[in-house]
């Protein structure tokens, strides 16, 4: 996990005995990570480490304006997901840190439209927000997500970025919200992530599929020849086929 926090001049408190080890902060300075752990790739993300995180001194979380958690590793014996993080912490974790820039969240599940209303109200300031399921797993977000950003315009005026996993049980009324909201807010991306497994080499490795919308339409970015090659392979090129590239 990686956090990110405004210029904080430390004090005693800051370092007491009983802040673990993995949340210790050290003297910071201004846009620089002070707060470590373990790799993303083996951590395990709970509503006690986000209570331990709300302990500290209110000024501290006032001053966190970046929260990235990800979701790397799906192998035999990985320890890496958030899938027992709770709404409820999360809408703890939003009025506790008003001036966040950056939340990203993945690797969740059962998350509801509570947690995306209460980033919505409290964090005036996300530019990029993040809540996306791990494999196999879905949230429970509906149509009242992106009503409620609509009916609220003032709500997180410069998000740029937000990124979710569609309930596809709600896929129609849902996606019809997101693309109204999409049209109200022209310069708002929405990618839409699922993740899945396959095997590989006697073990499970992570596929990301993701699909885009902005001003109400899909939304396919240009690539790079080297992103295309990344993305399709090599073969497909020779194949002929046209691409724009950029």
């Amino acid at each position: 996990m990686r956090l990110i926090l405004a210029a904080v001049t430390p004090t005693p408190e800051d370092t007491h005995p009983t802040v673990p080890d993995w949340l210790r902060i050290a003297p910071i300075s201004r846009e620089s990570s002070g707060l470590g752990g373990k790799s993303n790739s083996q951590a395990l993300l709970t509503d006690p480490h986000l209570a331990t995180l709300l302990q500290l001194p209110s000024r501290v979380c006032a001053a966190l304006k970046s929260f990235e958690f990800t979701y790397q590793d799906v192998s035999r014996d990985a320890t890496n997901d958030a899938k027992t993080v709770t709404d409820a912490a999360l809408v703890r974790l939003a009025r506790a840190c008003p001036n966040l820039t950056t939340f990203m969240l993945q690797g969740t599940s059962g998350l509801g439209d509570e947690s995306f209303l209460a980033f919505y109200e409290h964090c005036p300031n996300l530019t990029f927000l993040e809540l996306t399921a791990a494999s196999g797993d879905h949230n429970r977000f509906s149509s009242r997500a992106f009503e409620a950003l609509s009916g609220n315009p003032g709500w997180m005026p410069r998000l740029k970025k937000l990124l979710l996993t569609i309930n596809m049980c709600a896929k129609g009324p849902f996606m019809n919200a997101m693309k109204a909201m999409s049209k109200e807010r022209p310069a708002l991306l929405i990618t839409s992530v699922t993740v899945d497994e396959r095997k590989k080499w006697g073990d499970w490795e992570m596929e990301k599929y993701e699909e885009s919308w902005k001003k109400g339409r899909t939304f396919v970015p240009r690539l790079t020849y080297e992103e295309y090659q990344e993305v399709f392979g090599r073969s497909r090129l020779m194949m002929g086929g046209f691409h724009d590239f950029d």
